[in-house]
């Protein structure tokens, strides 16, 4: 079985990119802030917390043997719109 570690996967483009994996029969290891409602296997982190994801990727190296692929659909609140940069 492949392993995908999916950031933002509690909600959104995330939420609904891990559904389609799962469909597939792909696990998918969620890295977010609250747990989804789909069945994964949950990290819990938050982006805005640098302990948090070192804490997160302790968690990825003890557990997994491998991954197949990291996939980034996480925002950030309080980020400018690029029309305002």
């Amino acid at each position: 079985m492949k392993n995908i570690i999916l950031t933002g996967a509690s909600d959104g483009l995330g939420k609904e990119f891990a559904k389609k994996c799962i469909e597939k029969d792909i696990n998918i290891i969620a890295l977010c802030r609250t747990k989804p409602s789909y069945n994964c296997d949950f990290i819990e982190m938050d982006l805005t917390d640098e302990k948090s994801m070192i804490d997160a990727c302790d968690i990825i190296k003890e557990k997994y043997k491998k991954f197949d692929a990291l996939i980034n659909c996480a925002g950030v609140p309080g980020i400018q719109k690029l029309d305002e940069i």
